[in-house]
């Protein structure tokens, strides 16, 4: 293993809890169209993946008819409105983030508006010098490791001397084809074989996270 020198996480379900946020506001907005499942459903269908491919799903699924586009932008309207008000860092994250010293950046298959507005709101933008990158600006969205590859030339660093912090199949897919070294933030989840295949490190929550980073960073 190289020498790791810098870092870069995704953002939902690893910097924000925005994910589970997200899952609320699509789960409400099921409700209103008789389909009555759980926010676990939602959050499971969501995470790690872009807008408009799960919409398609949805629409798949559910057989909704109505027009797809104004769908996700009633869904971004819910999501940015309760942000400011709901939206909360994930526990940990700011103890993690005080103790890196690395150059670091915001990796996200999200706008780059929502990128922004979610590390504002709960003070994390503030670890971060860098702008975030994100697969709107690229018009490159993981698991393509296009994205990836941009970070780590904003890091300044190759690849192989970069950490990958990421919460999604897509997210690690992109990380490792891309030449990170990757840990899976699986927090409150079992990893299964692809995850168990695909990250160098998993780990259950930010506590850990700190631990392994310092380490990893240290050596």
């Amino acid at each position: 293993m190289a020498n790791l020198r810098a870092i870069a996480f995704d953002c939902d379900g690893v910097l924000v809890d925005s994910e589970s946020l997200s899952a609320v506001c699509l789960n409400a907005m099921m409700a209103e169209r008789g389909v009555l499942r759980d926010v676990p459903y939602f959050l499971d269908l969501l995470r790690g993946r872009r807008v408009a491919e799960w919409i398609r799903e949805i629409f798949g699924l559910f057989d909704l008819d109505e027009d797809p586009a104004r769908f996700e932008a009633d869904y971004r309207r819910l999501v940015y409105r309760r942000y400011p008000i709901e939206l909360q860092a994930e526990p940990g994250v700011h103890e993690l983030l005080e103790g890196i010293t690395a150059p670091r950046i915001v990796v996200s298959n999200a706008p780059l508006r929502k990128i922004e507005l979610g590390l504002s709101v709960t003070k994390v933008d503030r670890y971060f010098e860098r702008e975030p990158v994100s697969a709107y600006e690229l018009q490159s969205w993981k698991p393509d490791p296009e994205i990836y590859r941009h970070a780590a030339a904003q890091l300044g660093y190759p690849p192989r001397e970069c950490i990958a912090v990421e919460d999604s199949h897509a997210g690690l897919r992109a990380a490792t084809a891309a030449g990170f070294y990757t840990v899976a933030y699986w927090r409150g989840r079992e990893p299964d074989n692809e995850v168990r295949r695909s990250a160098d490190r998993v780990v259950d929550g930010h506590e850990q996270l700190d631990s392994l980073v310092r380490s990893l960073l240290r050596d």
